[in-house]
C-alpha cells in the first residue's frame, strides 16, 4: 500500500494500530438455533462504538478479496474503510464471520498484554483469509501471541448456527 500511494510505510502501519489503542470499543451479539424465530441458523452482529465525530464513518468500504490460491486461502469480504487492510468485521466464503469487543476488566485468563505480537485486526483478517472451520479459527486465536485483551467471536454458518468466543 505504501508503494502504491507514496505514503510512508511506518505512517500506514501506525494508522492501522488505532484498534490497538482504542482496544476495539465495540459491541457484539450472537444468537443461534433456538434463540431465533425459525429455530435454525446464526445471527451475528458487531457494532463499532467509536466516536462518530471521527473521519472513519465518512469513508466506509466493503472490500471483496478473491483468492488466487484456493488450496491455502479463502475468499472473503472485509467491512471497513478505504485503505483499511485489517479486519474488525467480515465473512468468508466458508461462512465464518468475525466479531470482537473490548474488555474493561480482564481477569488472569487473558494473560499479560504486550505490544509485541500480532495486532487483533491482523489476527481476525487471518481468520477470514485462511481458516475454513471454527476449529481452524479457535486454533489460530488460541496460539496467537496477542497484543491486547479482547473477546474475539467467530461464527460458523455451516454448523447450523454456532459461535465461539
Amino acid at each position: 500500500m505504501a508503494d502504491a500511494t507514496g505514503l510512508d510505510y511506518k505512517k500506514i502501519l501506525r494508522i492501522h494500530m488505532i484498534g490497538e489503542l482504542t482496544k476495539a470499543s465495540c459491541s457484539m451479539f450472537g444468537a443461534w438455533n433456538t434463540a431465533l424465530g425459525d429455530k435454525n441458523g446464526l445471527l451475528q452482529l458487531r457494532a463499532l462504538d467509536w466516536n462518530i465525530d471521527g473521519p472513519f464513518q465518512n469513508f466506509p468500504q466493503i472490500t471483496v478479496y478473491h483468492t488466487s490460491n484456493a488450496s491455502t486461502e479463502v475468499s472473503f469480504i472485509n467491512i471497513g474503510w478505504t485503505g483499511w487492510i485489517g479486519s474488525i468485521t467480515g465473512v468468508n466464503s466458508q461462512r465464518l464471520a468475525i466479531s470482537e469487543i473490548g474488555v474493561s476488566f480482564p481477569d488472569d485468563t487473558f494473560g499479560k498484554e504486550s505490544r509485541f505480537g500480532i495486532p487483533f485486526t491482523y489476527l481476525l483478517r487471518d481468520v477470514l483469509q485462511f481458516d475454513r472451520t471454527i476449529d481452524d479459527s479457535i486454533n489460530r486465536i488460541a496460539n496467537a501471541h496477542r497484543t491486547c485483551d479482547l473477546i474475539l467471536g467467530v461464527g460458523d454458518g455451516k454448523l447450523h448456527g454456532h459461535m465461539h468466543m
